[in-house]
């Protein structure tokens, strides 16, 4: 589910942090510099900000949300998307599935 050589291989991509259930990156989209962190075990998390201030943000385009889900989860499309009280905020439908089934190594 999540494609995590497509997201620390792409150019538009600089990791910040990988751990076992744990991935935080800075997005380059149309000139904007967004921190992204994803948190995953038996669903995904995805939180939103902008680098530069690290200010939380309520709205981002159709186009550049669509892109970063294209980048991290590929045709995926069962989300819940919520403002947060930090953001926004994308998670996955909840799934029975273990950890090492929801990162897709390709």
């Amino acid at each position: 589910m999540i494609k995590l050589n497509a997201i620390l291989t792409n150019d538009s991509v600089e990791l910040i942090t990988q751990r076992s259930n744990y991935i935080a990156f800075y997005w380059t989209c149309e000139e904007e510099i967004f921190l992204v962190r994803i948190l995953f075990d038996t669903d995904a998390q995805l939180s939103l900000s902008r680098k530069s201030t690290k200010e939380q943000i309520y709205q981002i385009s159709e186009k550049k949300l669509k892109q970063l889900k294209q980048l991290c989860f590929g045709n995926y499309q069962y989300f819940k998307q919520f403002k947060g009280e930090n953001g926004i905020y994308l998670q996955t439908m909840p799934s029975p599935l273990k950890r090492n089934n929801i990162l897709e190594f390709r």
